[in-house]
């Protein structure tokens, strides 16, 4: 799913121009550390900026040579740093980078090392295992954020490793069923549409609306009434500028819910709900002037997980520009 994503995302964002695109990819690359990754605003350099960063060159160069040469660094930071996870997270950024560095003919570690990796990575996921989904700490009750990493784990370790998918325990990862996953979602539904990460009282938020979207939109035939009630939530999210809000109590507009929100209506089919236009003058009011682009129009700083965030809006919308689109 996230190879179609990011297909879409290649083939539509040359379409706002070269300059704009290479002006991105310059921020991107003059915010790299020496070691090859990326750091946040603040602390050192990590699995979760990096990955962000990745995704971003990999929309921008597309699959070319140039993106070879981009991803080199990174790679020689990804061994460095080793393949040893703490969690979920951790885990799904890793699996992701490497699926940007398999994309472009690359690999951080010899092929036999993929079992010991894909090992790894299946038990890291088995400690989080909760019913229905994945928790955020072991024991905890499962959500929909990590249970959606977790997803697209096992989904880029069946691209990368292929000969064998990470372990999972008796009677497999429950999430990976869809009647399970559909009773999860309904389970949490609140009132309006929404879906809470962790709190089953709510409120209903716009990136866990947005999770239990992607993780529905898995199914060959995913439930109607579902469906629609977490597109009429994440439609209600948008804002009279044209971004999308975190939830209904904090109206404010930012790039992750507008992202996430963009994401989640897309693979649902209902992005053509939404106004469109307005949510591109929102993305593009959020670009910084060296590039990049910020959390919301008025902060001072962008940095690499906001500029993903951003280069995916402008790329769905874009996308979209010259009328509906199917899925992606």
């Amino acid at each position: 799913m996230l190879t179609r994503l990011h297909t879409v995302l290649i083939q539509a964002l040359p379409t706002i121009g070269r300059a704009e695109l290479d002006r991105h990819r310059g921020f991107l690359l003059e915010t790299r550390s020496r070691s090859g990754g990326w750091a946040g605003r603040q602390g050192e350099t990590d699995l979760y900026y990096t990955r962000f960063a990745c995704r971003a060159l990999q929309v921008l160069d597309g699959w070319g040579d140039s993106l070879v040469q981009d991803l080199e660094p990174s790679l020689q930071w990804l061994r460095s740093r080793g393949w040893q996870v703490a969690d979920c997270v951790e885990g799904f950024c890793l699996a992701d980078c490497m699926a940007v560095c398999h994309a472009a003919g690359l690999s951080p570690w010899p092929d036999a090392e993929l079992l010991c990796i894909a090992d790894h990575l299946g038990e890291v996921i088995q400690r989080h295992h909760a019913q229905g989904g994945c928790a955020r700490t072991p024991g905890a009750r499962p959500c929909f954020t990590h249970t959606l990493l977790a997803r697209l784990t096992l989904m880029a370790l069946e691209e990368l490793c292929p000969q064998r998918s990470a372990k999972a325990p008796a009677g497999g990862f429950s999430f990976l069923d869809q009647g399970v996953l559909a009773e999860f979602i309904s389970g949490r539904l609140l009132p309006g549409g929404g879906v809470a990460d962790t709190d089953p009282a709510g409120p209903s938020q716009t990136p866990a609306t947005a999770a239990a979207a992607v993780l529905l939109a898995f199914a060959p035939e995913p439930s109607q009434h579902l469906s629609e009630d977490l597109q009429r939530f994440l439609l209600a999210m948008q804002q009279e500028d044209g971004g999308f809000s975190l939830t209904a109590d904090l109206p404010e507009s930012d790039m992750l819910a507008t992202c996430s929100a963009l994401v989640g209506l897309h693979l649902l089919g209902g992005l053509p709900g939404a106004k469109l236009s307005a949510a591109a003058r929102f993305v593009t009011n959020c670009r910084a002037a060296q590039g990049g682009f910020r959390a919301r129009a008025l902060d001072a700083v962008a940095d690499t997980e906001y500029s993903y965030y951003g280069l995916c809006s402008l790329g769905l919308l874009a996308h979209y520009a010259a009328g509906p689109r199917p899925t992606g």
